[in-house]
């Protein structure tokens, strides 16, 4: 049986990691005899906050493995020194390796989150069933009623027919796009040697250093850098500045707008005229 948990703190009890050094400290008790021939995976520490240790599985083109160790190992003492290598603000695009989207909703799904979805929808349309792994991502609105029509799955209940068939969620994952701010980190891990009980399992996690590199992209030309560039051509090439051209346009405008006033009737105004008063 495995378990996963994720310690959590509210805004009003949790602290801040304002100098380096020691933030986090776990004491795990587990029963050794039980475990005694068993093969038991290590823990995961991922800092994106991911609620799974699948992350190591998951990464899409172009996607580095980042911000999480897996070697947390029962019956050890482990210290995990962590800090920020580079925080990366890069433009919405779609090309292939470097795609992202503006994720501001805080409804909106991560990029993590829809490759989830994407694998909980292609379960479901394999086995007739929710992965009991992937339950959490169906909100305590919905969970009742769509628990009753796609129950949590038994997989040896599940037969599928792979012949002649290929199964994917492919066209799925082409929706998910990861966040244009993205943050990578460091991770230095440190086994310290065995406990000094078999059943007990500490893990120890340090900040390292606050200082990072940031780099942004950002669109070569905006609406004032072009309007200034513009202008310093055209007084390079015609002694003209962009203030003087907007001024001839305006001063174009107000004459023509005078010339109209000041136009005669024309004839066909004029033989309308002299009708209307032969009519009186």
């Amino acid at each position: 049986m495995f378990f996963s948990f994720q310690p959590t703190f509210d805004e009003a009890n949790y602290k801040t990691i304002d100098d380096q050094g020691q933030f986090f400290v776990m004491s795990l008790s587990h029963n050794s005899e039980n475990l005694d021939g068993e093969q038991i995976d290590c823990m995961t520490a991922d800092f994106h906050g991911r609620p799974s240790s699948t992350s190591r599985f998951m990464g899409s083109k172009g996607i580095t493995k980042d911000g999480f160790t897996d070697e947390l190992c029962l019956g050890m003492m482990h210290e995990t020194t962590v800090d920020v290598k580079a925080r990366y603000k890069m433009l919405p695009n779609k090309e292939e390796g470097t795609a992202c989207a503006d994720l501001e909703d805080d409804n909106a799904d991560t990029e993590w989150d829809c490759h989830l979805r994407c694998r909980l929808e292609f379960i479901r349309n394999l086995c007739q069933c929710t992965a009991p792994t992937l339950s959490y991502l169906i909100g305590p609105d919905k969970e009742e009623k769509e628990l009753e029509e796609w129950p949590i799955c038994d997989y040896e209940k599940c037969k599928v027919n792979v012949q002649g068939r290929n199964y994917s969620d492919e066209d799925c994952t082409k929706k998910c796009f990861r966040s244009c701010d993205q943050i990578r980190y460091n991770i230095d891990h440190e086994r310290k040697g065995k406990s000094m009980r078999p059943d007990l399992t500490t893990v120890v996690l340090k900040w390292d250093s606050f200082e990072y590199l940031t780099m942004e992209q950002d669109w070569v030309w905006s609406v004032t850098t072009f309007i200034a560039a513009l202008g310093g051509s055209i007084g390079m090439w015609l002694g003209l500045s962009i203030l003087s051209l907007i001024q001839v346009k305006f001063n174009f405008k107000n004459k023509m707008e005078d010339s109209e006033q000041e136009k005669p009737p024309s004839r066909r105004k004029i033989f309308e005229r002299e009708k209307l008063n032969n009519k009186k």
